[in-house]
């Protein structure tokens, strides 16, 4: 009775690994991430079973491939770079760590303490650890499952690594000091406290490794804010641009008259083809024109397709913008602007140009504001919870401009839906018509 049996702290490492591997992109999925998950299973036992062998000198060598095992089993069935495995490995240990002390505190009181008849027997040693191990990791679940999609979209660097990793080692050796101490010694009798003591530094570590996470959280969400502020006001600033370029212009196609009579008088061949060449430019850009009905859309649309132009993008729009009367300027500019631009992104990725395509639809139907914007793209994205996880190694420069287009959406009660299909990316917004 004087520490977990082996295949319990197997099991409880193994349970841990298979939620994290849940909440991921699978690297193998079907029978083949069972077989793994198997295997792995068989790896922690067996490594256990064997540990128990190991003289005292070498207990923390057991600890440190059994944590090792746990990292490699979760980056073998993750779509993860290995230092988020690593990441994610050290959390698994101490909450498994955690799991199988208070399983084994509680039936040492049933058991010893209280010296219940019932708890005496081989089964209910094992089903004892069913319910517990039942109820803690579905707990656990339920909380991963908040807290994970910020992990995957977190940058995990080594400095934000090292603080998980201290915090798990300090509190795992502080939690075992009475085992690694008295243990061996057949003269002191092991009592309840040292499991107590041995729980709550597995819990204080369990806490402080999930503090950390909420402050990291916290620190990205305020990076966030700020980062999206400055995508508001780029593109505002972007709109101001475009229309006092939208001014010019005008003026330019106004003069457009004057222009055809200097061609007409022009008698040198090469000069009077290059100012035709120059007038078609300009008519071209003036003619990427949209009438929406939208002031506002009208220039965001225009600026952005006199990029298109010069890109060799394709871009087609109908859009009615009097539906847009309920929103403001920025916003605007906002959810339209960078929609554009990662489409345009994209787009530009695309070697044939004759698949630069972007299409635009601004429309009501069925009671509801639809604006739907598509890109052809031959890379299909990785969506988790409607939203593109960058497999980019600097995630933390990523994915504000949606960030923004899902804020002002909401603020108006409405929703966003990402599709990929056939090679075509689509996003889709759609608002109440009550928002009017």
């Amino acid at each position: 009775m004087l520490d977990i049996p082996k295949i319990f702290t197997a099991f409880a490492e193994w349970c841990t690994c298979i939620i994290f591997i849940a909440f991921t992109v699978k690297r193998i999925t079907g029978i083949k991430l069972a077989a793994v998950a198997a295997l792995w299973f068989a790896v922690f036992a067996v490594w256990q079973f064997g540990t128990s062998y190991f003289p005292l000198l070498l207990w923390p060598l057991g600890i440190a491939v059994a944590a090792a095992f746990m990292v490699l089993f979760i980056f073998c069935c993750g779509k993860i770079r290995f230092i988020e495995a690593v990441y994610l490995g050290a959390s698994a240990f101490i909450v498994a760590e955690f799991i199988a002390s208070v399983e084994w505190q509680c039936f040492y009181y049933l058991k010893v303490t209280f010296n219940l008849g019932f708890a005496q027997s081989e089964w209910f040693k094992y089903f004892f650890a069913v319910v517990i191990y039942s109820i803690c990791f579905t707990a656990f679940a339920f909380c991963e499952k908040k807290f994970f999609a910020r992990i995957v979209k977190d940058e995990i660097t080594v400095k934000t690594l090292l603080p998980t990793i201290f915090i798990v080692l300090v509190c795992f050796i502080s939690s075992n000091v009475a085992f690694l101490t008295y243990g061996n010694d057949p003269e002191i009798k092991i009592t309840e406290k040292i499991f107590e003591v041995r729980t709550l530094f597995d819990f204080c570590g369990l806490v402080l490794v999930y503090v950390y996470r909420i402050l990291r959280e916290n620190f990205n969400n305020q990076t966030e804010i700020a980062a999206m502020q400055n995508i508001l006001d780029k593109q505002y600033r972007q709109y101001r641009a475009y229309k006092k370029n939208d001014e010019i212009i005008s003026r330019h196609y106004h003069d457009l008259k004057h222009q055809v009579d200097v061609i007409l008088n022009e008698k040198e061949l090469q000069k009077r083809e290059e100012y035709l060449k120059d007038m078609c430019r300009s008519i071209k850009i003036r003619q990427t024109e949209s009438l929406t009905g939208n002031e506002v859309l009208d220039t965001v649309l225009s600026g952005k397709r006199m990029g298109c132009v010069k890109d060799g993008i394709t871009f087609n729009v109908v859009a009615d913008g009097k539906l847009l009367k309920f929103m403001s300027t920025m916003d605007i500019c906002s959810v339209f602007g960078n929609s554009i631009d990662n489409a345009v992104e994209s787009v530009k990725k695309v070697e044939d140009c004759e698949k630069r395509i972007i299409q635009i639809a601004l429309f009501e139907q069925h009671g509801m504001i639809v604006y739907r914007i598509r890109n052809y793209y031959e890379t299909a994205p990785v969506l988790i919870n409607n939203e593109i996880v960058t497999l980019k190694k600097d995630k933390s420069s990523h994915g504000y401009g949606l960030k923004s287009i899902k804020g002002i959406v909401s603020k108006y009660g409405g929703t966003t839906a990402i599709t990929y299909k056939d090679n075509w990316f689509t996003l889709c917004v759609t608002f109440p018509r009550e928002v009017e």
